[in-house]
């Protein structure tokens, strides 16, 4: 084995060791115990914080500036999914019906 191929596996094996220690480590420290009720609220928050600060950028942003265009495809296909999206409260429903409203933009208008 060439020391390429001896760095990449090292290098994944401890990205793998990162990810689940980061993952599993709250789990055991936390197993059995009685979380705070403010904390379970605050809790519900994250997936949503996280996919905003995930798609947000790709939606309002090109090159660093904002974009208001009419080429702005996934800023329009936001706005159509909106209701949609408001009316369900879903993560899941979000995804697909931007995902479609991305694609009539981008491929069919």
């Amino acid at each position: 084995m060439d020391n390429e191929s001896l760095y990449i596996y090292g290098a994944t094996l401890m990205m793998v060791i990162g990810t689940f220690s980061c993952r599993e480590l709250p789990l055991l420290l936390l197993r059995g115990r009685k979380l705070p009720d403010w904390f379970n609220i605050w809790l519900k928050y994250i997936p949503t914080a996280i996919f905003g600060a995930l798609i947000f950028p790709d939606i309002f942003l090109k090159d660093n500036a904002l974009n208001f265009s009419l080429q702005n495809y996934g800023l329009w296909a936001t706005v159509c999914a909106f209701p949609i999206v408001y009316k369900t409260q879903s993560l899941p429903v979000a995804l697909v019906a931007g995902t479609v409203f991305f694609c009539i933009f981008k491929y069919v208008i």
